[in-house]
């Protein structure tokens, strides 16, 4: 086994030259040792485009009963972008993974294909209303990174910005600057956490920093951040 999961690493790494073991990498995804499954599935990620014959497959490896082949899956997905487009429908469903490593990798998958996922906003809107709120967050997040073709998800996204969970807000606003939403709704949630330093305990530092960073993204549009930023 060990000889088997080192040979499939080895032409992972070989890339665009290892094509032509596409259809043999593709039958040991259904090896009956997990970490083999994984291996496999790491080594076509790795290959990129050149293993779009092995989507079907990963779409597949994404429902194995092993929390790591499903990660693995995922993240090969994501490594081929939009060549994997056809598994936007499984990676949508597996943003609502049990395990948080598999929900991740699912909306950084579909970040990377970046205008080709534009049929997976709708999914990611609906995902935004979960009551599971890593699946929230997962969704906030891949919407922001998929830039302006997640610019449908703006009305729900400005509806976060009512929420009563300080939080929520701020992650949206994240995402409405991502997606390239009006800056005026936007900049007086990012100063909220800024503004009252004897609550800043209350806060998780990376929002803190998340806010100040997308402050910067906005730039001369956040004037009005300046005097609490100084």
């Amino acid at each position: 086994q060990i000889l088997r999961t080192t040979a499939a690493t080895t032409l992972g790494n070989m890339g665009v030259e290892a094509k032509a073991a596409v259809p043999a990498l593709i039958e040991a995804l259904k090896h009956k040792e997990s970490f083999v499954r994984a291996d496999v599935a790491d080594a076509l990620g790795n290959m990129g485009v050149q293993a779009e014959a092995a989507v079907p497959a990963l779409i597949e490896a994404l429902k194995d009963e092993e929390f790591p082949v499903r990660v693995s899956a995922a993240e090969a997905l994501g490594k081929m972008g939009a060549a994997a487009k056809a598994a936007i429908p499984a990676l949508l469903e597996a943003l609502k993974d049990n395990n948080e490593f598999v929900s991740s990798r699912a909306g950084i998958a579909l970040a990377n294909m970046g205008a080709a996922a534009e049929t997976a906003v709708p999914g990611l809107i609906e995902a935004l209303k979960s009551e599971d709120s890593k699946v929230r967050e997962i969704a906030v997040f891949t919407l922001r990174r998929m830039g302006t073709v997640a610019k449908p998800a703006i009305p729900a996204l400005m509806e976060m910005l009512k929420h009563k969970d300080s939080k929520v807000r701020l992650m949206a606003a994240s995402a409405l600057v991502g997606v390239g939403a009006e800056a005026s709704a936007i900049v007086p949630v990012l100063i909220e956490p800024l503004k009252h330093p004897d609550q800043l305990q209350t806060w998780d530092g990376n929002f803190i920093l998340l806010a100040i960073t997308m402050l910067g993204e906005i730039g001369p549009e956040a004037k009005a951040a300046v005097p609490t930023l100084i």
